[in-house]
């Protein structure tokens, strides 16, 4: 055997890696598309919040989705959203399609592709009728998906935090809102306000630093205009 034939034979106990199609068949995979693609995986995941929903208590929750699920369905039924210290649990809105769409891994980004016709979608406030790839970039950035004209999710890769730093970003998110809350003015910020302050629903770090900025800003005497 010849060096190169020696350099280019699979190392004991390796094979080429495989994926498994929808219905089943062998879907060979290159070797450096697949190590990319888990390098990646190891620090980003997908992150999809509820921008819009009917039912008003569901805006804002997110679901965290790893990076290495291909293909990535969603829909009426997956994923699985937590916020608002409820439960975790799906969409469930009936004009949703169990289908609506689906994110495939490819050589030069994801693909999204449509689920069944008649579900609906929109993908940056234009009709999406069948299929396109979008770069890690363009996914970073994030996409606006409406589903069945009903549904709004805000979707992007973003870096994965481990659950130390979950819990060290939650217990300093929290340490902030008390401090700016020991700042306010009792009298402009009374009980029956704070109500009001809280229906700005959403989870997100912008959602709270603009909930601390609305508490810093309501002890003053002046009219305030928000832009």
């Amino acid at each position: 055997m010849t060096p190169g034939e020696l350099r280019d034979r699979p190392a004991a106990g390796r094979s080429t890696p495989v994926d498994a199609d929808e219905d089943g068949e062998s879907l060979q995979t290159q070797p450096s598309v697949e190590v990319a693609c888990l390098t990646a995986g190891e620090s980003l995941e997908w992150s999809f919040v509820v921008v819009f929903h009917p039912d008003t208590r569901r805006i804002g929750a997110q679901a965290l989705v790893p990076l290495d699920v291909s293909p990535l369905r969603f829909g009426r039924y997956v994923p699985e959203f937590t916020g608002h210290g409820a439960a975790p649990a799906p969409l469930e809105d009936p004009h949703v399609s169990r289908r609506a769409a689906a994110l495939l891994r490819e050589d030069s980004g994801w693909r999204l592709q449509r689920g069944s016709a008649r579900s609906r979608l929109r993908v940056d406030g234009q009709e999406f009728e069948d299929s396109r790839c979008f770069s890690a970039d363009e996914l970073r950035a994030g996409l606006s998906l409406t589903l069945g004209n009903r549904v709004v999710l805000f979707v992007r890769l973003q870096e994965r935090q481990s659950e130390e730093e979950s819990a060290l970003a939650d217990a300093a998110s929290e340490d902030t809102a008390l401090a700016d809350e020991a700042l306010v003015d009792e009298a402009l910020v009374s009980e029956e306000r704070e109500p009001a302050l809280r229906a700005l629903l959403g989870i997100s770090p912008a959602m709270r630093e603009l909930r601390a900025a609305l508490r810093r800003i309501a002890r003053l005497p002046d009219d305030v205009l928000l832009i």
